[in-house]
């Protein structure tokens, strides 16, 4: 018999008394610590389910996003009107402004209180159907005194909503010190939360003041 020939039965045998002694004491010989294996296999769940949680949000994130763009938001529609439906309204409009795309749905937006009309929450299939019926809207206003005086705009998701809030604070605020100071100014928030500044003019209409910066430090109040 070679040596290298007994050398590997050696071997063997070696291997068959460590798992028969591992048998023994229930534990794995290949495992230093029969402890770590359940925790590293914890670990790994762990980090699989935080990715999928990741993987989730940024889904749901991006399709509420992708509605919301599909959404707008008109004020100034009169509710309760007797036998005209939302429905009928939009589609009214749409007559108006040549508009062969119909929203889906419609729906008003927060309690209903008798001092003034809820805006109305109009879903349209995609964006693209939003922007022309938005952009013919604005078109009609300017060349017709009959087209009905509502205002749309889009419907924003949280992060807008709360940026749009706390631009409507800021405005809140400087308008109450300019009226405080007797001084002529107007602050104003569009949809996207920017403030701009307005003053009166020789004529004594409003003008906006272009070189107005809507700074978060507070300019020009």
């Amino acid at each position: 018999m070679s040596d290298h020939h007994y050398s590997g039965i050696l071997q063997a045998e070696d291997e068959r008394h460590a798992l028969q002694q591992a048998k023994q004491q229930n534990t794995s010989p290949y495992v230093e610590n029969e402890t770590d294996a359940p925790r590293t296999l914890a670990a790994n769940n762990n980090t699989g389910a935080s990715f999928a949680d990741v993987v989730r949000k940024t889904v749901q994130s991006t399709l509420l996003d992708e509605q919301n763009k599909s959404q707008m938001t008109i004020s100034n529609v009169d509710e309760d009107v007797k036998d005209v439906k939302d429905e009928d309204f939009i589609k009214s409009i749409c007559d108006r402004i040549d508009s062969k795309v119909l929203p889906k749905g419609t729906m008003r937006l927060g309690k209903k209180i008798d001092t003034r009309e809820r805006p109305l929450k109009v879903t349209f299939e995609t964006e693209f159907d939003v922007r022309p019926f938005r952009s013919r809207c604005d078109q009609n206003k300017r060349t017709s005194e009959e087209f009905p005086n509502i205002r749309i705009r889009q419907c924003r998701n949280a992060e807008e909503q709360k940026t749009f809030g706390k631009g409507l604070e800021r405005a809140k605020e400087m308008n109450k010190a300019a009226k405080d100071t007797r001084v002529e100014y107007n602050f104003s928030v569009l949809d996207d939360g920017q403030i701009w500044k307005f003053e009166k003019d020789e004529q004594g209409k409003w003008k906006r003041d272009a070189e107005w910066i809507n700074a978060p430090s507070g300019n020009g109040g």
